[in-house]
């Protein structure tokens, strides 16, 4: 009686100490908050689901375009906008919240294959201080989402594995781990690859269990079919309502150009950047050291392998490291592994302040390269005053949201601005736009901009007031007198008509934002006089 009375205490310890070193690291990622302009296109499409319009793009388009990857969490945005909150709030609420699930699953991962409650306890540690996982935890998008279902997928999972003879078979665990598959999957096409490594891993247990054909063809059927028939009954709806069961952002990056040696550089960098290398050198070299349930550190390592190889066949991202959220947690299991395979205690200390000091050194330091946008740069589009975007996406709104003639806008920054405009946008970058994605001009590996908009598409579509990258100056500098200023450099300005005109739009006291006005439009005409507008002709030389 007092064992099992000291175990009780020994685990509510346990548990307690999980508790608040979960709720420290929540407290990190709030300090950690930002969001980015991408969030923002999720935001649009929710918020015309929430009002009756569809998931669509822009409301009243006749064919519907998919130009977001996240569909469950679109889904989830779109209940507080219904009740009319605020999204960006509470998208980082869901992120939190989210995120403190995946904290504690990694644990429970950790515990499975470790047994030892301190191991599991640096995973989260090491995973909750990393500063990409970190400030991820809010950020807007749907990355604590897939990571969380991807968690709990590899922990029911792993369940399967290497149960005592005397333990009963739960039925129900089947199908709940397919369920999972599904949620995976709807939250982010991509996760097939983490989801299909732990079906074919489980499948093989199923195989290896001493037990009749009938039953593990039961079991196995169970696995499979609430799964296929969630995400089957999804993309059935899908191609009946855009036409196509893969997103439009695939046509754009499958169609544009890849670049492995992007997808190697980007990968390196994360690696680089958190010292995490030699630990997996270390790994393998002592695999026959380590005092875990190896088989399901095999699985781990072949989901992170996948992913890593999906990630260099994508050209990775341009946002730090994002793509890495979803496989951190098992990268840190191992890492954790590794560091208590260690002999000595010191050498233990030195490894984990090691990897503490360069994560933080990462989050003070790191500013982007090679075309990856830090989390601060990606912060900055929104709130910084010298782009400001979500400002003026409201100023656009303002001034032409009511306005009798619709007035359509065209940019490259095709989140806040369209969000908070309200107005008709295409998206140049043809993430949003089904003609762009498949004939625009092909401009670079960059991953979400390798395709370009033609003049013509624009002038064709009746776009008004063309913003490109948003040209936000101080308010006293110069007007902008070159029109290729708003276009990628090698397009065709000769199309341009010769009316067209620059409008400067002031946000604030301070700042402005300069548009080319392109065709002729009454509500702009209208909302120049109104607000004294300062306009400058331009001419092209034909």
């Amino acid at each position: 009686m007092m064992q099992r009375i000291k175990s009780l205490w020994v685990y509510n310890q346990d548990g307690l100490v999980v508790i608040l070193t979960v709720m420290f690291l929540l407290t990190l990622g709030a300090y950690n908050v930002f969001i980015q302009d991408d969030a923002f296109i999720s935001f649009r499409y929710a918020e015309n689901f929430a009002q009756g319009n569809g998931l669509v793009w822009n409301a009243g388009d006749a064919k519907p375009v998919e130009g977001y990857t996240n569909f469950l969490w679109t889904l989830l945005i779109s209940a507080p906008i219904a009740l009319d909150l605020n999204p960006v709030l509470w998208s980082m609420i869901f992120g939190l919240i989210f995120g403190s699930g995946t904290l504690f699953f990694t644990y429970r991962v950790s515990f499975k294959i470790t047994h030892s409650h301190y191991a599991s306890l640096l995973s989260i540690v090491l995973l909750g201080t990393n500063y990409t996982f970190s400030s991820y935890l809010t950020g807007g998008l749907e990355t604590q989402l897939q990571a969380f279902l991807v968690t709990v997928s590899v922990y029911v999972s792993l369940c399967f594995f290497n149960r005592s003879p005397n333990e009963p078979d739960k039925w129900i665990s089947y199908p709940v781990l397919s369920v999972l598959f599904s949620l995976a999957v709807m939250t982010r096409l991509d996760s097939i690859l983490i989801c299909g490594i732990l079906f074919l891993a489980v499948g093989y247990s199923l195989y290896c269990n001493q037990e009749e054909s009938n039953k593990k063809l039961r079991k196995l059927t169970m696995l499979a079919a609430p799964g296929m028939l969630i995400v089957g009954t999804w993309l059935l709806l899908k191609c009946l309502y855009y036409g196509d069961i893969l997103p439009n952002t695939f046509y754009v990056k499958a169609t544009g150009s890849l670049s492995l040696l992007r997808g190697l550089i980007y990968t390196s960098a994360f690696f680089i950047s958190y010292g995490l290398f030699p630990f997996l050198i270390l790994g393998v070299l002592w695999f026959s050291r380590i005092r875990a349930e190896r088989n399901l550190i095999i699985i781990l390592s072949a989901t992170i392998l996948v992913w890593i190889l999906y990630v260099i066949k994508v050209s990775g991202d341009f946002m730090e490291f994002r793509f890495f959220v979803p496989i951190a947690p098992l990268l840190y299991i191992l890492i954790a592994i590794v560091i208590f395979t260690m002999s000595g205690w010191r050498k233990k200390a030195v490894s984990v302040v090691f990897l503490l000091v360069l994560s933080l050194r990462h989050g003070i330091f790191f500013r982007g390269v090679n075309n990856i946008e830090s989390i601060r740069q990606l912060n900055a589009h929104i709130v910084d005053k010298q782009q400001d975007w979500q400002t003026v996406g409201r100023v656009l709104g303002d001034m032409f949201f009511d306005s009798n003639t619709p007035v359509v806008i065209s940019t490259t920054a095709a989140g806040a601005i369209p969000y908070y405009s309200k107005l008709p946008t295409i998206d140049m970058l043809g993430l949003n736009d089904k003609w762009i994605a498949k004939n625009g001009i092909m401009i670079g590996s960059r991953p979400g901009h390798t395709r370009y908009t033609t003049i013509q598409y624009l002038i064709d579509s009746k776009v008004d007031l063309v913003l490109g990258h948003p040209n936000v100056r101080e308010i006293l500098s110069p007007a902008t007198s070159d029109p290729k200023s708003f276009f990628w450099g090698q397009a065709d300005i000769s199309v341009l008509p010769s009316t067209m005109k620059v409008i400067q739009i002031p946000l604030n006291a301070n700042f402005r934002v300069d548009v080319l006005y392109i065709s002729k439009n009454n509500a702009v005409d209208k909302a120049i006089q109104k607000f004294g507008l300062v306009t400058k002709d331009i001419f092209v030389t034909k």
